[in-house]
């Protein structure tokens, strides 16, 4: 049996138990940990960013990031939803 994916905003679909967190993406980068997280992942090319609008969640997951123009709560209705 297949685990189901989660579409974290684009029709990018990422699956459920990969996902550690979502948080909103301006509080994320108040820290310097999320900060030195999204670089280092960036520099290694495990991010992703969904959309070129304005940015609303870091969806962290077990070995990259993305970066999502749909808010924490729209992705965890979704969640939900599931």
């Amino acid at each position: 049996m297949s685990t189901p994916g989660l579409d974290i905003g684009g029709g990018v679909m990422v699956p459920v138990e990969s996902i550690v967190c979502v948080v909103p993406w301006q509080e994320a980068l108040k820290s310097r940990s999320n900060r030195d997280l999204v670089s280092s992942l960036r520099a290694r090319g495990k991010m992703t960013v969904i959309g070129d609008s304005d940015h609303r969640s870091l969806v962290i997951c077990n070995n990259e990031i993305y970066l999502s123009f749909l808010s924490p709560a729209t992705i965890s209705l979704r969640a939900r939803r599931l």
